[in-house]
């Protein structure tokens, strides 16, 4: 190797990146050798010399490798800067020998291999560039499933993402996204492997997991349901020949009716005065106690609500409410970034996000018109630490001089204090109520002091009067002009008017986790709502018309 080292000056007229004293007192970088043997098995074991120098002369490294069909691999830390690489051996050539240098982004066939006279030894040279900064997942992260049927999730999306994944179970790897979904064939441990890239981790990373699959390849869970019809009103549903001691169910629109046959596998019904329905039937047995179901539909295509009626009210912090209207609803499965949280019987979900950032909040809707819809909201969340320092204040018209002015999003541990135009006011209360002496307008203020917030929090809203005009509320509006409700936030009685009523009208109020608990006919354009008897919290009124939009207002209440 010294007669290599000799020539290498000599030979080689290199425009160095970096000089040799700069490139030395900076740290490493991680590279990776990758030798091949190129001689098709003639030579089953070449051993080549290498020495590694920097322009001076000065040797970073230096050794043996040992190269079968299998190939060498050596990883090694050098400095940023470029290098002479000389080897040496027996049978040694760029013919025979394939070097292949692994950076942090990109991979460098080394090449212009130079003979320094003597046989079997060989010169080149490489550089070591400032590694790039990359940002690959380490796990995946996501593991759900139940039966043959599972999903995983590498962390969230990525730009230029391609997963290449392997599960396991005998069959081809599969190419896609950080998210996927897969039926095993049978019951078992299985290792899925997959390799992950995208722009921000170009060279890729391994990521592997293992699942227990049970339940799978033993029985098949499933049913069929025979329908016929004479005449497109009387109709005959029939399921397969069930298991002794299986408990069947059969619904009309969600609701639960008898069976029509003494072993139960039979249901007759008529829907003449009925235009849209749906009959769904559930089979539970011992080789089968998830269930079974089934269903049908005279529906012939879907009607799936507009986009439009997609809602989201961020309340502040870490948390927001969401809504999304059908009126044939039974039921909305909520996720978060791909991560399923909950399916609710009504239309709403307020969701406590862990942290800021953006997020994605998918509704899969389920009704007898619409079967499996997904509805996406992108939210970005703010201010959502350990303690968010929030207030709001919310004002509601009880009468044309009199208000309700409420404080919210407050701590738990906040103490408020008001002033009205400037001078104290109250203590200790989340709302008050103020009657006008006079036509004119005011300015309220709230606020607190905690631990957590000890600058104090502070928010105002300014309300003029005139009983003689109109009133005024500054940054409160409405929903829909044609329909209103005051006050908001309420202590006691909820007014409310439609100014363009000419027929019945239903009025609903719903809890956040979809409980209706009030549901009113009504005939008249105004009218008031006792609520007395309902808890302190956020609820949502729904107004519902006949050939109009429904109306939905958030409803704040405050005894």
């Amino acid at each position: 190797m010294q007669s290599l080292q000799a020539l290498t000056v000599s030979v080689f007229s290199f425009t160095l990146l970096l000089f040799v004293d700069a490139a030395m007192a900076q740290d490493c970088a991680n590279v990776e050798f990758a030798i091949f043997n190129q001689s098709q098995g003639e030579i089953p074991q070449l051993n080549v010399e290498y020495e590694i120098s920097f322009s001076n002369n000065e040797i970073a490294e230096t050794g043996l490798w040992e190269v079968t069909e299998a190939g060498v691999f050596a990883p090694m830390c050098l400095p940023v800067g470029c290098y002479f690489i000389a080897i040496e051996g027996a049978s040694v050539n760029p013919n025979a020998i394939e070097v292949q240098l692994m950076q942090s982004d990109y991979i460098m066939i080394l090449s212009g291999w130079i003979q320094d006279g003597n046989e079997g030894s060989w010169i080149t040279e490489f550089c070591v560039e400032t590694p790039m900064e990359f940002y690959c997942p380490d796990v995946v992260d996501y593991v759900e499933g139940e039966g043959c049927s599972w999903a995983f999730e590498i962390g969230s999306f990525q730009q230029g993402e391609e997963v290449e994944w392997n599960f396991g179970d005998g069959g081809e790897p599969v190419v896609g996204g950080h998210f996927i979904e897969h039926d095993f064939p049978n019951s078992g441990t299985y290792e899925v492997t997959a390799f992950f890239t995208s722009y921000d981790c170009p060279m890729g990373v391994y990521l592997t997991t293992a699942v227990v699959v049970e339940g799978c390849g033993e029985e098949e869970c499933t049913l069929e349901m025979d329908v016929s019809s004479v005449d497109g009103m009387w109709y005959t549903f029939s399921i397969p020949d069930q298991p002794e001691g299986a408990i069947i169910e059969w619904y009309i629109d969600g609701q639960v009716v008898p069976p029509t046959s003494d072993n139960g596998l039979t249901f007759e019904a008529g829907f003449d005065f009925n235009p849209y329905w749906n009959v769904c039937v559930e089979v539970y047995s011992d080789a089968c106690p998830q269930g079974m179901e089934a269903c049908y539909t005279n529906l012939e295509s879907s009607d799936c609500p507009d986009p439009e009626s997609m809602e989201v009210e961020y309340l502040g912090g870490c948390y927001a409410l969401f809504w999304l209207y059908d009126p044939n609803l039974t039921e909305i499965g909520w996720s978060v970034n791909g991560e399923l949280i909950e399916w609710t019987a009504g239309m709403f979900f307020d969701y406590s996000f862990p942290s800021d950032g953006v997020y994605v909040v998918t509704a899969e809707l389920y009704s007898f018109t619409c079967q499996g819809e997904l509805y996406d909201w992108e939210i970005e969340i703010e201010g959502c630490g350990e303690e968010a320092c929030l207030l709001d204040v919310e004002v509601g018209e009880i009468e044309c001089n009199e208000f309700l002015i409420g404080a919210l999003n407050q701590p738990d541990d906040a103490t408020i204090f008001w002033t009205l135009d400037g001078e104290p006011y109250d203590y200790g209360v989340e709302a008050l109520t103020y009657t006008f002496e006079e036509d004119g307008c005011h300015v309220f203020s709230a606020g607190y002091e905690t631990p957590e917030c000890p600058s104090g929090v502070f928010a105002e809203v300014e309300i003029c009067s005139d009983c003689t005009g109109s009133t005024e509320i500054n940054a409160v509006t409405e929903s829909d002009p044609s329909f209103v409700i005051w006050p908001n936030p309420t202590s006691g009685s909820l007014f409310w008017q439609e100014r363009d009523l000419n027929r019945s009208a239903q009025l609903l109020v719903y809890t956040l986790d979809g409980r209706i608990v009030e549901n009113q006919q009504v005939f008249s354009p105004s009218g008031e709502l006792d609520i007395a008897q309902f808890a302190d919290g956020w609820y949502v009124l729904t107004w519902i018309v006949e050939g109009r939009e429904p109306v939905h207002t958030r409803l704040r209440i405050l005894h």
